[in-house]
């Protein structure tokens, strides 16, 4: 296992995860909604680490993409979680986590009532 990373931010995601990664990983970015310009350190590259970016793609690619999800059985990584909208304190400290880089994986505001868990259906 190379230890590939696959992100959705984009940004300082390289200088933060090459010293996790093993010689020929991979580092897929599908998205670059982070503010911070993209680093690539020297460490990087002698470790062969690979760099790939995508734009959004097509409606048949997003079908490929959630079928090979299932297939694989990919979780995201949720570092933390917030029960319900009024508790805007606890909030605040994910935007605060945020902002200073603090977390690993995805933090997430749970709102009872607007849906159902997920079921590993898709709609495509």
């Amino acid at each position: 296992m190379r230890g590939d990373v696959i992100d959705g931010a984009g940004g300082g995601i390289v200088g933060t995860t090459w010293e996790l990664l093993k010689m020929g990983a991979a580092i897929v970015n599908y998205g670059m909604t982070g503010l911070e310009q993209p680093v690539f350190p020297m460490q990087a590259v002698m470790k062969n680490v690979e760099l790939k970016g995508s734009t959004m793609g097509s409606r048949r690619e997003f079908g490929e993409m959630v079928q090979f999800i299932r297939e694989k059985r990919i979780r995201p990584v949720v570092d933390r979680v917030v029960d319900g909208i009024e508790n805007l304190e606890e909030i605040e400290g994910l935007f605060e986590d945020m902002r200073k880089g603090r977390h690993f994986g995805t933090l997430v505001v749970r709102i009872k009532g607007v849906r159902k868990e997920y079921s590993g259906g898709s709609k495509l």
